[in-house]
Order: C-alpha cells, then structure tokens, then sequence
C-alpha cells in the first residue's frame, strides 16, 4: 500500500484514539502533534504526511514551482543503484531520501525559516550523506530563492559517492537555470533529457593532499556540492556551520561518533539532526536539547532526532 493509502485507513482511527488527549487539530497542527509524542505506526503515517502549519500561501506557492523543477531534474530512483555492491575506500554505501514534504518538515523542525534567515547572518547548513542533492538543493531553492529575501544562508551537500555526486551536480545546474530563467518550468520528459550547460559554476579542487578523499566541489554562489569524506570536510571548513542534518541510518558506528566530535568542536554550531539517537550530544543536557520529529522519508514514515544548542543566558 502506498504512503497515502496508508495516510487514509489511518486517518479515521487516529483522530477517534486522540479525542482524550490534549487538543490537537492533526489537520493543521504539525508541531503539536509532535510535541505530544504520539509514536505509533499509524500516528507515524499520519503525522508525517502534515506540513507544517507555519507556511505561508506565499511560501507554498514558491514551493509548487520548486517542486516542478525538483521533478523535472531528478528521477525517482536517482542515487538507488547497486547499493549491495557499492564501496568508496572499503567504506560501504547504502541510500536513501527524505522527500520534498519531508524536507520542509526537517527545516521547520531545524528553525530554518525565511523569517530567522532575515534575523541571522551567516547561516550555513550541511548535508552529510547528501547524495544525488535533491535535500540541499531543495532547502536552497524553497529558502535562497524564495520571493523578496535577501540571502543570508549558504548550503553545503557532502557526498562519498563521486557517482551520486555527479547526478546532483547536473541536476542542480538544470534546476538552477530554469529557476533564474523566470519562465514556467515544463513537465518533466520521459528520457529526462535536460541540458545540463548553464549555469556553469565552478568546478575547483578543495585540497591537492594525495592522501585526501575529497576530490572536486560544484560551487554557485551559495550552494556548493561536495565530493568527499565528510570528516575530512570538518577538518578543512572554515565555514561557521550553525545546521547539519545527518543522513546516518547506515553509517559505521565509529565514524557517527568521530562525526559528532567534530560537530561538538564548532562554537558556531545551533542545532543537528540525524536519523540515529547522537549520544555525544544526548549525553550533554546541559548545552543540548534533544526532540523526535516525525518526518517523510522515501521508504515511509519516520523519525529525525534533533539536537538544539540551549540559548545563553543573557
């Protein structure tokens, strides 16, 4: 059964099992929905098909034309090949998504918005794992692009796979040039043939060490796509990285936790988010506040762990 047949039999039993608990309207509500905890399959199912409440008409039709571009540039089944026999450095691969709902979930749940944008400068998010950059390139379009704001945010998309890297690097060149073009985006061709020549970027090397495992970035203005190890990207950025969401569902343990205490050394950093339970982070309560958020994932419904640094007093 597909995520909205599974939407609608939930649907029915969910609001009738919810009626005792404080009031909640599952229809507009995202974000009180989440903060009662309500983790049972079908409340999954439910509450990850919301979007959240805070977005604006003006939003979501910035949304609609983004969603036509995503669609157009990028296959469904993108970044999902040979995953059994994949590895880059004896390092296994292993793929999967966040949807374009799930995206705008994830930002909500991150408090990255238009409106904290144009209230913080320097706002820099990376996607460690970002794979084919259908995420990074979203979160670009829906916030850089969005109608009358001035950009304060740079994207960052970390990718071991120079495979995936490659798709997301002719994507974003199409998406980008049909967004700047103004004109209406077309629905997208079967063949997906879509030139990939403007606009054309920068293609430059990060670190010329023989050793290093990051090879070449894409860069336009303020999105930039990374080939690499996405530890060896912390050790040279000198970016100040307040957002990262981890795609970590399949990640090696010991570089999940060698990943956290490179995060945990930035000053800079404001709130993470992974798909596994961060202990380095869980385990400092005194700086961190953790939170479960349900969000729309390509193999269904699921949760993001979210780890926001506790403000300063004063």
């Amino acid at each position: 059964m597909s995520l909205i047949g599974l939407y609608v039999a939930a649907a029915a039993p969910v609001l009738q099992e919810e009626q005792e608990q404080p009031s909640c309207d599952p229809l507009t509500s995202f974000q009180c929905l989440v903060s009662h905890g309500y983790h049972t399959m079908r409340d999954t199912t439910h509450i990850a098909d919301l979007l959240p409440s805070t977005i604006s008409k003006s939003d979501a039709s910035h949304h609609q034309r983004v969603d036509k571009i995503l669609k157009k540039h990028w296959k469904p089944n993108d970044g999902f090949f040979g995953l059994s026999n994949i590895t880059v450095n004896n390092k296994a691969l292993a793929y999967g998504e966040v949807t374009s709902l799930g995206c705008r979930q994830l930002t909500h749940a991150m408090n990255i918005s238009t409106s904290y944008l144009r209230e913080k400068n320097n706002t820099v998010f990376v996607d460690v794992g970002s794979g084919v950059g259908r995420l990074i390139t979203q979160l670009y379009l829906d916030l850089s692009m969005a109608p009358l704001f001035n950009n304060t945010l740079k994207v960052v998309g970390v990718e071991l796979s120079q495979q995936r890297h490659d798709i997301g690097v002719r994507a974003l060149r199409g998406a980008l040039k049909d967004l700047l073009s103004g004109e209406e985006v077309v629905d997208p061709i079967e063949e997906h043939n879509i030139p990939h020549d403007q606009p054309n970027g920068d293609n430059i090397t990060i670190i010329n060490s023989e050793n290093s495992t990051i090879s070449f970035s894409y860069t336009f203005k303020t999105i930039e796509l990374i080939n690499g190890d996405a530890v060896e990207y912390f050790n040279l950025s000198k970016d100040p990285i307040t957002h990262v969401y981890m795609s970590s569902l399949c990640f090696p343990e010991h570089l999940l936790l060698e990943l956290q205490y490179k995060l945990l050394q930035r000053p800079s950093l404001q709130v993470v988010a992974a798909l596994n339970r961060l202990g380095a982070f869980a385990e400092n309560k005194a700086t961190w506040i953790e939170s479960e958020v349900p969000i729309q994932m390509t193999w269904g419904p699921g949760f993001v762990k979210v780890y926001q640094r506790r403000p300063t007093e004063g």
